[in-house]
Formats: C-alpha cells, sequence, structure tokens
C-alpha cells in the first residue's frame, strides 16, 4: 500500500494518505474483525466502540499511546483496527495497575507494550518503546479534573505534529473543565474538534439526567503547533474568558437571592 505526504491548509503540518485504487470496496477488510466491537470489556457506549475502531482504521496511526489501560478492553479495539488495515503500527499501553487477561493479552502482544506505571512520570519510557513521538493519544484514566490536566500536559511534549489526542467522558464536568483549559493554555498550537460522539451515560444511581452525573463521550484534539501562531493576543483573550467565566459562576452562587419571609 503506497503512502503519500499531504499538507494540512495553511498550517504546513504533513501526514500520510494511502492509495487504495485498486482495492475492491468491502474486500479489504476482514468484517469478522469488527466483533471485537461487541465483545470488547470496555466501558464504552456502541457509538465509542465503533468510532474508536473507525478512527485507528482510517487515521492509521504508527505509533498509538493509550493512558488508563485497566482491562484492555479499548486496546483490544485498537489491536483490531490496526489488523483490519494490515500494517505495522505499534501500541504502549501505560496504567498504574493493568489487569488485562491472558487471553486478550495474546491478540494484541504482537503489537502492544505494556508498560506498568503512572502518567506522566512514565511517559518518557513509553516515547522510548514506541521509537518516536506519539501520533494518536488516548486518555482515560484519571477522571478529576487535575488528573485529566495532568496527563495531558505530561503527554503533550512526546506528540507528533498532526497528533491527535481522543479523550473519553469529556461529558463530565470535570474532564470537560480539564479539556477546556488544556486548550485554552495551548490555543496557539492546539485545535478543538469537539464532541465526536452524543451518547451519555449517567453516574446518579436515580438515573435521573443531571448534566453534573453524565459520563461518556469522546472529544478529540488536535496538535497543530504552527496553528494560529500570529494570534497571541487571542491566546490571551481566551483564558481571560475563562476566568471571568468562573467567576461569573462564583459570584451566581454568593449573590444567589434567598427565599424571602
Amino acid at each position: 500500500m503506497s503512502e503519500v505526504r499531504q499538507f494540512v491548509g495553511s498550517d504546513k503540518i504533513t501526514f500520510p494518505i494511502y492509495d487504495v485504487t485498486h482495492h475492491r470496496v468491502g474486500e479489504d477488510i476482514d468484517f469478522g474483525l469488527l466483533d471485537v466491537v461487541r465483545t470488547a470489556p470496555a466501558l464504552l457506549t456502541s457509538a465509542e466502540r465503533l468510532m474508536l475502531f473507525t478512527l485507528v482504521y482510517s487515521i492509521r496511526p504508527k505509533r498509538y499511546l493509550e493512558i488508563g489501560v485497566l482491562h484492555g478492553g479499548a486496546s483490544i479495539i485498537v489491536a483490531r483496527a490496526m489488523d483490519a488495515v494490515g500494517y505495522e503500527g505499534k501500541m504502549v499501553l501505560v496504567d498504574i495497575d493493568p489487569q488485562i487477561d491472558s487471553t486478550r493479552w495474546e491478540q494484541m502482544k504482537h503489537r502492544a507494550i505494556l508498560i506498568q506505571g503512572g502518567s506522566p512520570e512514565i511517559l518518557t519510557e513509553a516515547r522510548e518503546a514506541a521509537g518516536g513521538p506519539f501520533d494518536f493519544v488516548f486518555i482515560d484514566a484519571g477522571h478529576s479534573t487535575h488528573a485529566v490536566m495532568r496527563d495531558a500536559n505530561g503527554v503533550f511534549p512526546y506528540l507528533e505534529d498532526g497528533a491527535y489526542l481522543l479523550f473519553h467522558d469529556s461529558c463530565r464536568p470535570a474532564v470537560r473543565e480539564a479539556i477546556d483549559v488544556f486548550v485554552r493554555t495551548h490555543m496557539s498550537s492546539i485545535v478543538d474538534f469537539g464532541l465526536i460522539t452524543r451518547e451519555f451515560g449517567i453516574l446518579d444511581e436515580t438515573r435521573k439526567v443531571d448534566p453534573d452525573q453524565l459520563s461518556n463521550g469522546f472529544r478529540v484534539l488536535q496538535l497543530r503547533r504552527r496553528h494560529g501562531r500570529m494570534r497571541p493576543v487571542n491566546a490571551v483573550r481566551g483564558l481571560q474568558e475563562l476566568w471571568y467565566r468562573r467567576l461569573r459562576s462564583v459570584a451566581k452562587r454568593v449573590l444567589r437571592p434567598t427565599a424571602s419571609a
């Protein structure tokens, strides 16, 4: 399969595109590999499972990093998507306490490296294991604002220009806030594609649809180091807007009117 480099608009970064002129549509993929979308032990909705498989199959990352592995459900979906394309993609999986079943590990060990340790401390070792900067990162570890920002900022120096960052549970308020702050902090080099799946779960056992109790949701960012290089004023304004929004939120809580006697 031949590969060509293509420019991305005015940002002047390049990415590979692939010649499939002589492929017969529907005959160049083993659809049996899609069964993993149904069977993977992952806390992902149907839309997220299909989206993860499709993103990897379509983008074909050469060095994939996953922060937060647990049972390896998302990992096996990624491995199967790479197998379906049939190229030499490498996966580096990072978790403090991975619990991947031995049978499942057998299905992905031909392209996966598992590293036990915490992010961001372990990321230098992860990058060395990958043999270069990452072009696709899936972040699904801690879900507090601090934890998500720690992982996103930690992996930032190890990203290839044009790399994609995929965040899970982006409907959660804490995760959403972390991503928003990360985007504004790196405004000159991050493109935010927003939520790309629209299914959610509810954390509250009462099953009431409370915006503060939502989970799930994929959100995608892309690193373009030349993006917005000449717009430092906009970056400052973006940070100011974030702080003004927080101040307004605090003011509303403090000045909330009490019921009259």
